[in-house]
């Protein structure tokens, strides 16, 4: 969907990131898992003058910030928390239009009947299945 890169905060992400940057780090880095580790990991592998973005809730957790790291690599960290009408609104628009294409996240449809089934699926796999999609027509 556009993105050169997307890693599981639970395996090893230093090298991968450092490996396609060339060791300068990711421009962008999206923390969207919650885990304090990952938020650390995102501020160090965010390159000089890059940008973090917290899209993540860290629910009662306490995040470390390394505000010399911050300072010297002149970092912007920027958090986005809920959507709104609005961006309902346009993300609508955008798939009616069909200038964003959300076929690729469907991985599988289904028809009401197997709604347990893709339940089950969806729990047992999780790197499969992305969106499953229900037909309530069928």
């Amino acid at each position: 969907m556009g993105a050169d890169l997307a890693l599981d905060p639970a395996e090893e992400i230093e090298g991968p990131i450092m490996e396609m940057t060339d060791a300068r780090g990711a421009d962008v880095v999206f923390e969207a898992s919650g885990n304090p580790d990952a938020f650390a990991a995102g501020e160090r592998l965010t390159c000089k003058q890059g940008r973090l973005m917290l899209v993540a809730v860290y629910e009662g957790r306490r995040l470390e910030l390394h505000a010399n790291r911050v300072l010297g690599n002149e970092l912007d960290i920027l958090a986005s928390f809920w959507a709104n009408d609005t961006d309902f609104r346009r993300a609508v628009d955008l798939v009616a239009s069909r200038k964003l294409d959300v076929r690729p996240l469907i991985t599988e449809r289904v028809a009401l009947d197997d709604l347990q089934g893709a339940f089950e699926r969806l729990a047992s796999d999780r790197g499969k299945y992305a969106k499953i999609l229900v037909d309530c027509n069928s």
